[in-house]
């Protein structure tokens, strides 16, 4: 039987997503998913992407943060992004390899493994229904709400980015 170790929003914090590796290295997981944001916000961004893309049978997902490095920070900058954000994250790209933006840009939004009996669906979070953005966070979701968002057709949905 797969075992599946599940990591989301490491945001280049290496001692944190050392210590998960190792966890899942000690439960015997044979693959690993990360839901998406490698990068941002922690100090060591290039030390978290080489990392994860040095390991075999992992799947890395884009996240919001992956994605202002694969295909730029929005222009013009949006209203709910602060000049600091904005900052940190041409900070962020700076440490990182021009070349890893197109290592990064393939990376799915989605993937559907079987699990079991039945398949799992892994994401950072819900598409916007125009597909041009990540949803907005529901705080405290309702199976419902959830279910709106993220459709049908997988029996357990896995995703990060709303960190609580």
């Amino acid at each position: 039987m797969r075992r599946v170790g599940i990591i989301t929003d490491a945001h280049a914090n290496l001692p944190a997503l050392k210590a998960a590796l190792a966890a899942i290295d000690a439960a015997g997981c044979d693959t690993i998913v990360h839901t998406g944001d490698v990068i941002a916000i922690g100090p060591y961004p290039a030390e978290c992407l080489d990392l994860l893309l040095s390991r075999p049978d992992t799947h890395l997902l884009m996240g919001n943060h992956d994605e202002y490095f694969a295909f730029g920070i929005p222009e013009p900058q949006p209203a709910w992004m602060s000049d600091e954000e904005r900052a940190h994250q041409q900070w962020t790209h700076d440490q990182l390899e021009a070349g890893l933006r197109e290592v990064v840009a393939m990376w799915p939004y989605e993937l559907e493994l079987p699990l079991g009996d039945g398949i799992a669906r892994f994401c950072h979070y819900a598409r916007h229904p125009d597909g041009t953005d990540f949803a907005r966070i529901i705080t405290g979701p309702t199976a419902a709400d959830l279910d709106q968002l993220f459709g049908g057709g997988a029996e357990v949905i896995f995703y990060g980015h709303h960190h609580p």
